[in-house]
């Protein structure tokens, strides 16, 4: 009984540690973004954050905050 806790705590250790992680350290180097209507989407680095600007409709990638 001690094995299965012990394989299911390492196994939840193991996926947490995968999911917390970014995608530059889980070897990605591009990211798909995706809009609130679903209409368009674009790619990002991985180091930078999805925009996204309702009045153009349009997504850009910034590096530092989204307007």
């Amino acid at each position: 009984m001690t094995r299965w806790f012990l394989a299911l705590a390492c196994a939840l250790a193991i996926g947490a540690v995968a999911f917390a992680t970014g995608a530059d350290a889980r070897g990605y180097s591009r990211k798909k973004c995706l809009p609130p209507d679903k209409a368009q989407s674009w790619v990002c680095s991985a180091a930078e954050k999805c925009c996204y600007d309702r009045i153009l409709r349009k997504g850009i990638c910034s590096t530092d905050r989204c307007f």
